[in-house]
């Protein structure tokens, strides 16, 4: 049985991978817990989504076509610098780390990563962001 988190003021979360999977999984799981969820394909699709609309969160994949996690990164920040965002990833190295946090990540995440590990990673990161 897992832990129920609470989402109480509904923030709104970005999901973006080009996998159909995580997307539905990530989705499903964080709509249980409260939150807000919307989801984009590619870099692009998110970048159009946070133009309609403030996220509290993205987590963004790395690794995908049309436009990347580092420049989905960059330009989600761009759009809106309070944006907190999470790149996850199976390429994780040293330098990719410290790419990411120079581009504005709050965070990074290795794949295959634990539900329960994000969803405290995220209740960790929103509740940074709004105390």
């Amino acid at each position: 049985m897992t832990p129920m988190m609470s989402a109480p003021s509904r923030k709104a979360i970005l999901i973006v991978d080009d996998e159909l999977d995580i997307r539905e999984l990530l989705a499903f799981e964080l709509d249980r817990l409260g939150y807000d969820v919307e989801v984009a394909e590619h870099g692009q699709a998110a970048v159009e989504a946070a133009q309609r609309r403030r996220f509290d969160l993205a987590i963004t994949d790395l690794k995908m076509p049309v436009m990347g996690g580092i420049e989905t990164l960059r330009a989600l920040k761009a759009i809106d610098p309070s944006i907190a965002v999470l790149i996850a990833t199976g390429y994780a190295t040293e330098e990719i780390e410290d790419e990411c946090r120079s581009g504005g990540a709050c965070g990074t995440l290795r794949k295959p990563f634990d539900l329960i590990d994000l969803f405290e990673l995220i209740a960790d990161r929103l509740s940074a962001r709004s105390g």
